[in-house]
């Protein structure tokens, strides 16, 4: 969208550092994501993909002063320098423009498209003083945004810092837990309500922690999900259910349906459907 990139940023950045430590002055930096941007690349094509970011660059560029930087950190991720901010409301008052201006329809190649943002949000000195902690913390903001529900913005705080961090231990224990196969399939059964027979199976996914015991997915589905982990474990699920129906078929016992939850990440992969009819 020719936009600085990630090194000229950089630069940019800590010089607009060196210069508010002199004059004693405050800098926002707000780090901005597409929501579900990979659908628009995958269904429409990556030319209808790069002509978005263009128009939507050239959105961003529109809300801000001329002093401000917009810099494309790389796929659909975008980074905004706002030196000389007087208060922590003038960075909200810019995020919620930019929130405000993507939502507003893209037009390409004939298609009306419609996308949202997450936004984070730092400010100098405050949530940092060097070039990377800001960057660090602004991203840190904008993933609890996704958290939240995606299409707003938040101003970074240390309990963020604090939930990343879980977050990335619970990650590192969901890799663990599928290696050492500590993750189990429960079925439950659908009765149907004319005459109380079990017509079908529905799987659900149950992880045996080794400290905090049965966790259902209330627990961890939300670490998996953005992590992308969650396509291994429910490609293991799918296995491992079919699998069992087979053995149930194999014993002479009848079951018209079996229900396997999908997450999004896994309908998007491009063989999601090839992978259904190989496990079949």
């Amino acid at each position: 969208p020719g936009l600085p990139n990630r090194a000229l940023f950089h630069d940019r950045l800590t010089n607009t550092i060196s210069n508010a430590r002199r004059e004693d002055d405050k800098l926002a930096i707000l780090f901005l994501d597409l929501d579900r941007f990979k659908v628009v690349n995958d269904t429409l094509g990556h030319s209808v993909g790069d002509e978005l970011l263009k128009q939507l660059a050239n959105r961003l560029k529109a809300c801000l002063r001329e002093g401000d930087t917009v810099a494309r950190l790389g796929g659909d991720e975008f980074i905004i320098l706002l030196p000389n901010v007087e208060s922590e409301s003038v960075a909200e008052l810019v995020g919620r423009k930019l929130i405000d201006t993507i939502k507003d329809p893209f037009v390409v190649e004939g298609n009306e498209l419609f996308v949202t943002g997450s936004i984070g949000i730092s400010i100098y000195p405050e949530d940092g003083n060097t070039a990377d902690l800001l960057i660090k913390n602004s991203d840190t903001a904008m993933y609890f945004t996704k958290e939240q529900g995606k299409n707003n913005f938040n101003r970074y705080n240390k309990n963020m810092s604090i939930k990343h961090s879980r977050m990335l231990n619970m990650e590192s224990d969901i890799r663990k837990g599928i290696k050492k196969g500590q993750f189990d399939v429960y079925y439950q059964p659908q009765v149907s309500s004319a005459n109380d027979e079990i017509v079908g199976m529905e799987a659900l996914l149950r992880w045996n922690h080794p400290k905090k015991g049965l966790l259902s997915p209330k627990f961890f589905m939300t670490v998996a999900e953005e992590s992308g982990i969650i396509v291994e474990l429910g490609n293991w699920v799918l296995e491992t259910a079919v699998a069992e129906a087979k053995g149930w078929l194999d014993a002479g016992l009848t079951i018209d349906k079996l229900a396997v939850n999908f997450s999004n990440k896994q309908i998007e992969q491009d063989n999601f459907v090839d992978k259904i009819v190989s496990i079949l």
